[in-house]
């Protein structure tokens, strides 16, 4: 009997890293049916793109793929997209179904709807996501269940619909979506969350590198936020706005009458931008979240009792891609595990490295790495 590999998802929309995913199934398998969900069990609110148009536009990607079929059963469906409803369709039109999904989705998998009629009924296929490991303690014990279970032998690509709404405040959506898709978003300007943030970087003479820099600030800190489980809105607005206020004074804010802490007046001239980009964030932006607001305040300095969302901009802005200073590749990998000994180690080689410049410490600094050590 023929392989079948389902490959379900919202596809809201189709990206890069799903088209890639496709390809690979469509050597691996005899047929690939991907199967655009109406509404995910596990996604409630709306998606953004109309199921046809999804429908139309994996099928435009995958025209090339003769062993790929686009099916419109659960965007037909009024109820909720379950998987288990799925799998009893395609077993009673004969398919051999095997389960394609993330190895991010392991250790929740026996919370599906109907997970012991999964396991009678299809063979499962996980394949290992960007910085989420194999959750072997899990696969053992659905194996111990009766499940069948197999591991890609290759590594999917990061392309999430936060990383998309990034790209897309940045005109960088073709990093993530194949032309098809960045077109139909141009054409109707969708997935602009996020360009309300940077159509103000002109404003504040912000210079190219460093909206580079703060572009992929944003891409560490959905990875961090994503591990770390911290809420990733958050995290992608502190990372789009820590570095807004680096070429704009205090003194010169205080003057256009938007209030600047007074602390930005004595701390050392290397940080007062954080105190600059508060201020833009709180007054201009209208920011009300007073999280994302200390997060841009301590993002270079750190400071006492900082919350998961502090350490992770703190981290994102010290590791991002485009570092390249000795052992940053160490303490990037430390951060993907643990927030609180990736903060050690960089505030450990912040202190260091201003010493070695004979520069002031930021007293934030000496409180966040006292708060470390205990």
């Amino acid at each position: 009997m023929k392989k079948t590999a389902l490959f379900g998802g919202s596809f809201d929309p189709l990206t890069k890293a799903h088209l890639d995913v496709i390809e690979k199934l469509s050597a691996l398998f005899d047929e690939v049916i991907v199967m655009p969900s109406k509404i995910s069990p596990f996604k409630t609110d709306v998606v953004a793109v109309d199921g046809s148009v999804r429908i139309a536009m994996i099928k435009d990607c995958c025209k090339s793929l003769k062993n790929v079929y686009v099916s419109d059963f659960e965007v037909n469906n009024p109820d909720v997209s379950y998987t288990y409803a799925t799998v009893e369709h395609l077993k009673g039109l004969g398919k051999n179904v095997t389960l394609v999904m993330g190895s991010d989705m392991i250790s929740t998998l026996y919370k599906w709807r109907k997970f012991d009629y999964l396991i009678e009924s299809v063979s499962f296929f996980f394949i290992r996501r960007p910085f989420f490991d194999i959750d072997y303690g899990k696969i053992n014990e659905y194996k111990s269940m009766g499940a069948k279970i197999e591991i890609a032998d290759f590594i999917g690509e990061e392309g999430s619909s936060s990383l998309l709404k990034v790209a897309v405040a940045f005109g960088k959506q073709l990093e993530v979506v194949p032309q098809v898709v960045a077109k139909f978003i141009n054409d109707n300007g969708m997935y602009g969350d996020y360009c309300y943030i940077t159509n103000l970087y002109e404003k504040f003479n912000m210079k190219q590198t460093r909206i580079e820099h703060t572009y992929r600030t944003a891409k560490m800190a959905i990875i961090l936020a994503k591990q770390h489980g911290v809420d990733v809105d958050k995290a992608i607005k502190s990372a789009l706005l820590h570095d807004i206020g680096k070429y704009v004074d205090a003194k010169t804010l205080i003057e256009q009458g938007i209030a600047v802490k007074t602390e930005a007046l004595t701390c050392p001239l290397p940080v007062q931008h954080c105190f600059t980009s508060e201020a833009i964030a709180r007054y201009v932006v209208k920011e009300q979240d007073e999280e994302v607001l200390k997060a841009i305040l301590n993002h270079t300095t750190g400071d006492k009792n900082m919350s998961d969302l502090e350490k992770v901009i703190f981290l994102a802005d010290y590791v991002e891609e485009g570092r390249t200073f000795v052992g940053v590749a160490e303490v990037r990998e430390i951060c993907y595990k643990s927030l609180n000994a990736g903060m050690k180690i960089a505030i450990e080689k912040t202190l260091s490295y201003i010493k070695s410049k004979g520069g002031e410490v930021d007293e934030r600094t000496l409180s966040a790495y006292t708060d470390l050590q205990k």
